[in-house]
């Protein structure tokens, strides 16, 4: 079964937080869980356009393949879970690798 066949949800950044957040049908939640789940294309056609007029809570909605297991793609798991590697910062942070000793970053 491709992804094109299989139920989708949709997804989308809160604007604020920048956390990954999923449409309920009647808001935003953060749980995977609560996402409404879309069988046919044309209903995730019509919460595509009532997400992406939610334009002042969330950035970027779009539409993610689930199966029972959850999210299909590994990069919607990643979105959810974090960086698959540690983050040490950028170099000119301060505490970045490369940063100088005793800098503020500032």
């Amino acid at each position: 079964m491709s992804r094109k066949d299989l139920p989708q949800v949709v997804t989308a950044n809160d604007l604020l937080s920048g956390v990954v957040v999923f449409w309920t049908g009647q808001g935003w939640s953060e749980a995977l869980a609560d996402a409404l789940m879309l069988d046919d294309p044309q209903t995730q056609k019509e919460a595509l356009a009532v997400a992406e007029g939610d334009a002042g809570r969330v950035v970027g909605p779009y539409l993610a393949a689930v199966d029972a297991a959850g999210l299909v793609r590994f990069r919607e798991r990643i979105r959810i879970t974090g960086p698959t590697v540690d983050y040490a910062g950028r170099p000119d942070e301060a505490g970045g690798p490369g940063a100088a000793a005793g800098s503020s970053g500032a």
